[in-house]
């Protein structure tokens, strides 16, 4: 408990792997490589930017945000005027400058 953890090649499955929405990793990639895939998979998803908004929403501003206000940072956070997804600091400006 007192070391980062680390991938260890021994013990890692090195065939494919089916992720969310049928994304498949092919097989024999290194972990690292695996890992990078699964995160990449889960940044796309289409809840991300609906469930990030919320959290930072609530954090912020209110507690109960209404869901037209967390569609809006959605819409931010999917893309941020530049083609750009998960940009945090359009994501926050949107969160303080929205009407509500």
């Amino acid at each position: 408990f007192v070391a980062p953890m680390q991938a260890v090649p021994f013990h890692h499955s090195s065939g494919p792997k089916t992720l969310l929405n049928g994304v498949t990793v092919p097989a024999g990639q290194t972990p690292e490589q695996d890992l990078d895939a699964a995160l990449d998979n889960l940044f796309q998803h289409p809840n991300v930017g609906p469930f990030i908004g919320r959290q930072l929403i609530q954090r912020l501003v209110t507690a109960n945000p209404s869901p037209a206000y967390v569609e809006r940072v959605a819409r931010v956070f999917n893309d941020d005027g530049r083609g750009a997804r998960g940009n945090l600091a359009a994501v926050v400006r949107a969160i303080l400058l929205d009407p509500e």
